[in-house]
């Protein structure tokens, strides 16, 4: 079975445990009053977390990111939490 199940779901290993992991850690470290969500501005889905300082940056962050569910990039705007 070499890493994969019978329903065809691929298992990580060891190396990608220890990624994901160490994306929960730092994600659970960042402070939540910096916390922003980045939405697709075409379907409206929340696609990203990103921190901002708010002391200095008063205007709504817009970036192009890649929607998984448009499947394209597309324009991310900073919405509420």
């Amino acid at each position: 079975m070499s890493g994969r199940m019978s329903l065809g779901i691929r298992i990580p290993r060891d190396g990608d445990v220890l990624q994901l992991a160490t994306l929960v850690k730092n994600i659970s470290h960042m402070s939540q009053d910096r916390l922003i969500k980045l939405s697709c501005t075409v379907c409206k889905r929340t696609n990203y977390w990103s921190e901002k300082n708010k002391k200095k940056v008063e205007r709504k962050i817009e970036l192009k990111k890649f929607c998984e569910w448009c499947m394209k990039r597309t324009t991310h705007k900073e919405s509420k939490k």
